[in-house]
């Protein structure tokens, strides 16, 4: 039998439509909450949009939307109890696009990988690839990722800059996040939001964006609260990178950090060595609006440490 694909560990359960392979339901299952309202599922969509006022840099009006509904085949990879995932094939005018869906043990988020082969051109319209996000509930606030913090931004009909991540905010204080790892433009309004991949537009490139697109995103389900969105996109867009090696002598104990972080509301932004001078940068902001108490443990003790602004300048204390 050809039923609904079905993902789901301990934390959440995710409903795939079996004939368009599109997302119906996300539930969360120590609430219950129910997320994604399956009469309007969540796809990849392509928007013809007005080429007058589109460019590189400008997303135009809106025309029409068509959602991929429609795959030419769907090939279930793996269903194991560390990771379940199915790929769904799409086509649309010269292109196809790939959508796997992938739930992994452990986390209340669906990753997507979308591989798109994109060959369109704009005549009198311009074609905007995105994945749409509509969602179970109602509401007017979206928190957003900018340099050094977060915003909340009300619905728009125009997209507006994440750097990883828009959150739809529910009433109780949980929220529907959507996490890319290189795409930033996000439209949110009327009970959804979404994300915009590859713009066809004709200036200044009259073919842009031509060939392969591999773009990795997660839904996840999460809180209203900036520094939890942080961690949750960050452990999305950088994952533990395991390096293999031979066998060799070492002093080092088998497990040793070079920098413990511990806050209750901030997060660590970089770690910049500094060769001229020998020392460390470690920068970092508050993400919630209060005061923080913030603590760096070293491998080993620091000569010295000064507080010094984003140039790198000694501050007084």
């Amino acid at each position: 039998p050809h039923n609904d694909y079905v993902l789901e560990n301990e934390l959440v359960t995710a409903v795939f439509d079996r004939i368009s392979g599109c997302l119906t339901s996300f539930v969360d299952k120590q609430t219950g909450t129910e997320y994604i309202d399956p009469s309007r599922p969540v796809s990849l969509s392509v928007i013809t949009m007005q080429r007058l006022g589109t460019s590189a840099w400008n997303i135009g009006k809106y025309l029409k939307a068509e959602p991929m509904v429609n795959p030419v085949h769907i090939e279930r990879l793996s269903g194991g109890d560390l990771r379940q995932s199915f790929t769904a094939t799409y086509k649309w005018g010269m292109s196809s696009m790939k959508v796997t869906p992938m739930l992994v043990a452990g986390e209340k988020a669906i990753r997507f990988n979308v591989n798109a082969d994109w060959s369109e051109v704009s005549s009198e319209t311009v074609p905007l690839l995105v994945f749409d996000v509509p969602f179970s509930f109602a509401t007017d606030k979206y928190l957003m990722d900018v340099p050094a913090g977060a915003v909340y931004r009300q619905p728009r009909h125009n997209d507006l800059p994440g750097l990883q991540y828009c959150a739809a905010i529910r009433d109780d204080g949980s929220a529907l996040a959507l996490v890319t790892d290189s795409k930033y433009g996000y439209r949110a309004n009327e009970d959804h939001f979404g994300v915009s991949l590859i713009n066809t537009s004709t200036n200044p490139d009259p073919y842009p964006d031509r060939g392969q697109h591999i773009v990795n995103m997660a839904l996840a389900i999460s809180q209203d609260n900036a520094m939890v969105l942080e961690n949750t996109a960050r452990e999305f867009n950088h994952c533990t990178q395991a390096v293999s090696n031979n066998s060799h002598p070492g002093s080092l104990p088998l497990g040793l950090s070079f920098l413990d972080f511990q806050a209750e509301s901030s997060v660590l932004s970089s770690v910049l060595p500094t060769e001229e001078t020998g020392t460390i940068h470690v920068r970092f902001y508050e993400t919630c609006g209060k005061d923080d108490t913030v603590v760096l443990k070293l491998a080993k003790a620091p000569v010295s440490a000064v507080s010094v602004d984003l140039f790198g300048k000694e501050q007084e204390t």
